[in-house]
């Protein structure tokens, strides 16, 4: 009887201990289950890790070589904009110096103007004068007609004596026309 309790006993401890070794297993279990997940997490990081790396380092790349690029084109940037300094410089002479071409040209052109207002002016004077000597033939004509007529009523001595007056007032009229024509020219000329 005794030795049948102690075997219940020891049986009771079996069980117990059998229990105990069971949720041992099964905590075993699931830590070596979670060791193998977060290993194959572990895994997955780092080759994800790796492969961010390798395209950082494809960007960097990337990135140096647009860098030396951009280094290049702005040396040659530098390059063109010292040429174009100099050629602001040249340019802005050229433009200076055609200024100044301009205004002579323009002062020239209104000098001109206002030489061709002058002849235009002298112009119509003259052809007011050549009204003026085709009015003078017209009435000297009338004159030999009246002269003619004259000699046939009063003699040739009386006719010769008029003609003579007339003769001389005809040169001293024209002689007043050349004197103030030859002026004119030469205040022309000296405008021009």
């Amino acid at each position: 009887m005794i030795e049948l309790r102690r075997l219940r006993t020891e049986n009771k401890l079996l069980r117990q201990r059998i229990e105990n070794l069971e949720l041992e297993s099964a905590s075993l279990a699931d830590r070596l289950v979670q060791g193998q997940v977060t290993r194959a997490q572990e895994a997955e990081d780092s080759y994800a890790l790796r492969r961010e790396l390798a395209s950082l380092k494809q960007q960097q790349l990337l990135m140096e070589q647009e860098l030396d690029a951009a280094k290049r084109k702005i040396k040659e940037l530098d390059e063109v904009n010292s040429q174009h300094s100099s050629l602001d410089n040249q340019t802005e002479d050229l433009i200076q110096s055609m200024h100044q071409e301009l205004i002579s040209v323009k002062l020239r052109e209104a000098t001109k103007e206002d030489t061709m207002q002058d002849l235009l002016h002298r112009i119509k004077e003259l052809e007011s004068e050549s009204e003026a000597q085709q009015h003078i033939k017209e009435l000297l004509q009338k004159i030999n007609d009246l002269q003619s007529q004259l000699v046939k009523c009063v003699g040739n001595s009386a006719a010769n004596h008029i003609n003579e007056e007339i003769k001389n007032a005809e040169a001293s009229q024209r002689k007043s026309n050349v004197g103030e024509l030859q002026q004119r020219v030469s205040y022309l000329e000296k405008k021009a």
